[in-house]
């Protein structure tokens, strides 16, 4: 009891770590399984765990002291804007790219050209539109990467990693990790 108040046994930043944690563990299993919606949704609730003690500004109208919007004013949420507009903005060229590879037909090639041409005309255009597929799943993935690690380092800057036992890297491949090293705060 702290001031005739009960207190909880644990620490609270355990009961986050170890939230954190369960999202981490369903973000890399979305990451390896390429589940891009998924794991940005799992990155976006990381966010809001980390972000619990940001300060919020109401604005209100100057007139009639009603209310608009709230505002954060920390520079984790433009962090994290920025990364969400990158993403969204990969996704479209990646669905707009998987829409046109999937709604070429051949039929929609000019047919007044050679056969020859024609054929190699609706090969090309179906490699160029394959490689779009693939170049809007590159970004898309870059841009979830980049949040993700981001997310991490933020994290780590809160303090919110367990600490990490140091030792030899190389023995770490061999399940000699943790003998004889040192904390890192």
């Amino acid at each position: 009891m702290v001031n005739g108040h009960k207190t909880p046994i644990v620490d609270t930043s355990i009961g986050i770590v170890m939230r954190l944690n369960s999202y981490w563990i369903q973000a890399d299993q979305f990451c390896s399984e390429s589940e891009f919606r998924a794991w940005n949704n799992i990155l976006d609730i990381i966010f809001r765990t980390l972000n619990y003690e940001d300060q919020v500004e109401q604005i209100r109208d100057e007139k009639t002291d009603e209310f608009i919007e709230v505002k954060f004013r920390d520079k984790e949420k433009e962090n994290n804007n920025y990364f969400s507009t990158k993403i969204n903005s990969a996704n479209l060229f990646y669905n707009k790219a998987i829409k046109e590879y999937k709604g070429f037909r051949d039929d929609d090639y000019p047919e007044n050209l050679s056969f020859e041409d024609r054929e190699r005309g609706i090969r090309n255009k179906k490699v160029f539109l394959k490689t779009q597929v693939i170049k809007g799943k590159r970004l898309l993935r870059e841009a979830l990467e980049q949040k993700d690690m981001w997310l991490r380092k933020y994290m780590h800057r809160l303090g919110l990693y367990l600490k990490t036992y140091d030792s030899q890297t190389s023995n770490a491949l061999f399940g000699g990790s943790g003998k004889g090293g040192k904390y890192n705060e």
